[in-house]
């Protein structure tokens, strides 16, 4: 809610620079006369600091109050890409090793199962154990 004194309302100055000194800055980065202490701004990506200045009906300036945390603006913080990344990339191996342990079982059901490798294997069992097989012929037994 905007400020008002016994003569009138307070208006206010707000500026946006990207070092805490305020200079140079750049243009577009001051707005005055605001009924408000806000405003709006078309700012490119980047890290940026922000006051504000009130003025009283009189043209009495107070001191710019600076506020002493930055604001970042159109920018992705790394650690939050990094840490994405490395779960998107948990995800795929667990996914891929799925997807090969179930092919290894598909391959095996087929060599099992086939007419002309039922024929041409018998007597051979499968020991599949651990990503492994172990072939064992039961005619040399």
């Amino acid at each position: 809610m905007p400020a008002k004194d016994d003569s009138g309302s307070v208006s206010y100055n707000i500026e946006v620079a990207d070092n805490m000194m305020f200079f140079p800055l750049a243009q577009g980065m001051r707005r005055s006369n605001l009924s408000e202490p806000k405003a709006t701004m078309s700012i490119e990506p980047g890290t940026y600091y922000w006051r504000v200045q009130s003025v009283d009906p009189s043209g009495n300036k107070s001191k710019w109050a600076l506020s002493p945390y930055a604001f970042q603006v159109g920018m992705i913080n790394v650690w939050m890409v990094v840490g994405a990344s490395l779960v998107l990339l948990v995800v795929f191996i667990l996914l891929l090793r799925a997807f090969i342990q179930r092919v290894r079982a598909i391959i095996i059901n087929i060599r099992l199962t086939s007419p002309l490798s039922l024929s041409l294997r018998r007597g051979i069992l499968f020991y599949y154990s651990t990503k492994t097989c172990f072939f064992h012929d039961q005619l040399h037994t």
